[in-house]
């Protein structure tokens, strides 16, 4: 019977960690994603509009934006990539713990 209360005790840990990374995978890259556009949607608009019309102003804007969003998107990315990995990192000791 101990043999059992383990295997099921791995399984509910197991499912535990994996729904953190999911969640943490859909997280980071729903902001990845909305941060990117975002970035893509000014620069698309605002780059094209400031050479037409040789105003200084919409260029201004367009590099605050990407001087804003662009370091943040790297800093989302690490910080997920940090995340997942110490998750999987707890998904491979628990396997060594249990299987080992």
């Amino acid at each position: 019977m101990s043999f059992l209360r383990e295997e099921k005790e791995f399984q509910i840990e197991l499912l535990e960690l994996n729904r953190k990374h999911y969640r943490a995978m859909i997280e980071y890259y729903t902001l990845l994603t909305i941060g990117l556009a975002l970035l893509f949607a000014v620069l698309c608009t605002l780059v094209p509009v400031a050479l037409v019309s040789g105003e200084v102003l919409y260029m201004v804007i367009a590099t605050i934006v990407t001087a804003i969003v662009g370091p943040t998107l790297i800093v989302l990315w690490v910080t997920y990539m940090r995340k997942t990995e110490r998750l999987e990192e707890q998904m491979r000791s628990l396997r060594k713990k249990y299987l080992w």
